[in-house]
């Protein structure tokens, strides 16, 4: 970044120049008055100019911003996914056997009638009828098993990237020269 100086013109407007234009006649943009930029040793006497940033524009997104909404819209697009998922998950079937030994109200039973009731449960085959229907079951539970982790990875990404938004520190500007 060159140095800038602030030169007056004959109306009292202050122009910048730069070294480069030591020497040089230049024309006021404000009155059109010609004005002579001093030699590179009588720009030493003159004012320097303030360096100016350029302002940030409005609209202007930074990284952590970018961040944190990202992070917000994986979270969201979770919530439909998750609800649709709880909503829709599959019911076990109800099995003859089922019915028959009244597996509700095991828990007032003794243990050892348990265990009887068990053993025969054991001993008993699923009847034909029922094990494509408990096979179907199976793999509904496996489906939505996996709808699970991909919406809890999904939904954590997303929760880390809203809290790298948050918490992460702004980017620091690069020194310029006259810093």
């Amino acid at each position: 970044m060159t140095t800038k100086y602030l030169l007056s013109c004959p109306r009292g407007d202050k122009l910048e120049v730069d070294a480069s234009q030591a020497g040089l006649l230049i024309v006021c943009e404000r009155c059109g008055s010609e004005v002579t930029v001093p030699t590179y040793r009588g720009l030493a006497s003159l004012e320097r100019a303030v360096p100016t940033l350029p302002a940030k524009r409005r609209g202007e997104w930074s990284a952590k911003q970018g961040l944190a909404l990202l992070g917000g819209i994986l979270l969201i697009a979770c919530l439909p996914l998750l609800y649709y998922t709880l909503k829709n998950s599959p019911v076990r079937p109800t099995l003859i056997i089922d019915e028959v030994m009244n597996v509700k109200e095991l828990d007032q039973h003794p243990p050892a009638l348990v265990y009887d009731l068990w053993v025969q449960l054991r001993d008993t085959p699923i009847d034909a009828e029922e094990l494509p229907v408990m096979l179907a079951y199976e793999d509904n539970l496996e489906e939505h098993a996996r709808w699970y982790w991909l919406i809890g990875v999904v939904g954590t990404i997303g929760f880390a990237l809203v809290l790298a938004g948050i918490f992460l520190p702004p980017a620091r500007r690069a020194p310029t020269v006259n810093e």
